[in-house]
């Protein structure tokens, strides 16, 4: 066999690895679950001394959400996690964290005002996934 024969065969080999590649990806089934979530006021209370006088201080803290994706029989998955906010000031920030069962995220937004001034935000979640499982939403307090 000459060696353009042998460049050739490998040629035809690789692309016939590749068409079955693409072709697996393609047909991969990919669910979509989807929530939504309006978040409520995180008041942080401080007590302390100063100059001899005891200060209750209260403040509105960092909102967080727990998105976790249950899956059948706790099995792991491949996701993606999408969040959109009514809150325009800032985007929030999105980390995904270790967890048995299938995935888990945790969302931390900035407050939206404080005090008298705060306002709910509204956050949609949208979990791709390659598991079919059962999408929960909650709020981490402090």
């Amino acid at each position: 066999m000459t060696i353009e024969a042998r460049v050739a065969k490998l040629e035809n080999e690789a692309a016939a690895l590749k068409a079955a590649f693409v072709r697996s990806a393609t047909t991969m089934p990919i669910y979509t679950k989807t929530a939504q979530i309006a978040t409520t006021q995180n008041l942080i209370r401080y007590q302390f001394d100063y100059e001899g006088q005891h200060v209750d201080y209260e403040a509105t803290g960092s909102e967080r959400i727990v998105v976790t994706l249950r899956t059948p029989n706790a099995i792991n998955t491949i996701a993606k996690l999408e969040v959109a906010t009514n809150y325009v000031n800032a985007k929030p920030t999105v980390r995904r964290i270790p967890y048995a069962g299938g995935a888990r995220w945790i969302v931390m937004g900035m407050s939206n005002g404080g005090g008298s001034n705060w306002q709910s935000t509204t956050y949609n979640i949208s979990v791709l996934t390659m598991v079919d499982g059962t999408l929960t939403v909650e709020e981490a307090k402090s």
